[in-house]
């Protein structure tokens, strides 16, 4: 009869435990010490991804999550095309219209975006946070998608969403003015075996409108190819995976893939928000807070709540990515305009020879004339 008692109350418990969801403290801790909860994944597909940030968790609800860049105009044709690229994004070069919304899933990552500059060995005066993200379909690993082999900054484990990312999808923060000098060397040490978080647990602090329900069981979308936008010309459109979608639009694919993942099996609960927010766009850039921008790039930080003026926080790598890939596009260019120039200058040569030809075949006949009358 005790025993019988006992399962009934274990059952009691786990019942309660799993219908409680995101608002049971006892579950998240549970779930946050399990051996394998931060390394739950399947091929390219993840369950959870980091974002260094300087804003606060404060200032994120309040723009109600992080968006891609939105201009005061209509971009041009060629913009259009480039602001869906993931390869365009990976590079920076497209910061101020991308489609994306950056994250990663390498924590040390996320820290060297939410720190200022400083030398190896030190630690950074100003410290923001890494947030805690449930990924979904929204999210399309970089890596996988252009081939590690393709750009530059396959290290940075990027996986970029689609659409903006609600603030109930944020599981939680670390901030990190809380770490100690050797939790920062820890997080900060490049090559070292740190693969999450879970050795800062005891930093977490938890998002409270974090909606379990909604995104638990979630994995990202993995490798979407159709998505890639190399350059024009490039020699991987010749290679498989990519050939096949050589002559495609990439904008039309990331239309199709936002409506598609925006779509996929959507869970909708009283009061909660969508899981593809498009008025996170217009409020986040009215209140001119920075949002997100591509890993290669530091957040350009607009003027926050507590009116601080916009500080720019632009890295080395993306600056030299930047202008890396408008050297090579600006080559291409000019290579493209000599080839051209150079064909023309082949076609007037070849009209002059034409000409010249015709004129001489035209002087010997007057010539042949004029000998024929001389010997009659």
């Amino acid at each position: 009869m005790k025993s019988g008692s006992l399962s009934l109350v274990l059952w009691t418990v786990v019942v309660f435990l799993l219908s409680s969801g995101n608002s049971n403290p006892i579950l998240h801790q549970a779930e946050r010490h399990h051996s394998g909860w931060y390394t739950i994944q399947d091929g390219n597909r993840v369950e959870l991804v980091y974002r260094g940030d300087f804003r606060t968790p404060e200032e994120i609800q309040s723009a109600q999550g992080f968006a891609p860049r939105v201009l005061d105009r209509e971009l041009t044709e060629l913009e259009l095309e480039k602001s869906c690229s993931l390869f365009h994004h990976s590079y920076g070069s497209t910061a101020e219209y991308t489609k994306w919304v950056s994250t990663t899933t390498d924590p040390r990552v996320a820290h060297d975006f939410a720190v200022e500059p400083h030398a190896p060995g030190e630690i950074p005066v100003k410290r923001g946070y890494i947030y805690e993200i449930r990924a979904d379909e929204k999210f399309v690993d970089v890596r996988a998608s252009l081939g590690p082999e393709n750009f530059r900054y396959a290290e940075q484990m990027e996986q970029a969403a689609v659409k903006p990312i609600p603030w109930d999808q944020v599981e939680g923060w670390y901030k990190l003015e809380d770490f100690s000098a050797a939790e920062m060397k820890t997080l900060a040490q490049p090559g070292g075996t740190l693969q999450d978080m879970s050795q800062f647990v005891d930093h977490f602090q938890k998002n409270e409108l974090f909606d379990f329900h909604k995104y638990y069981g979630r994995t990202s979308a993995g490798a979407r190819y159709e998505l890639a936008g190399f350059r024009k010309g490039s020699d991987v459109w010749n290679k498989p995976p990519w050939s096949q979608y050589k002559d495609k639009s990439v904008p039309e694919a990331w239309e199709r893939y936002a409506e598609l993942a925006c779509g996929a099996n959507e869970v909708q609960i009283a009061g909660g928000f969508p899981r593809c927010p498009e008025g996170i766009l217009a409020r986040a850039e009215a209140e001119e807070f920075s949002v997100a921008e591509p890993l290669g790039a530091r957040d350009l930080t607009g003027a926050l709540q507590s009116g601080d003026p916009a500080q720019y926080k632009l890295d080395a790598k993306f600056v030299e990515a930047s202008e890396t890939g408008e050297i090579i596009e600006a080559d291409e260019a000019a290579q493209a305009v000599e080839l051209a120039e150079m064909e023309s200058a082949i076609a007037d040569t070849e009209a002059i020879d034409a000409i010249e030809l015709g004129e001489l075949l035209e002087g010997d006949l007057l010539l042949d004339i004029i000998l024929g009358f001389l010997f009659l």
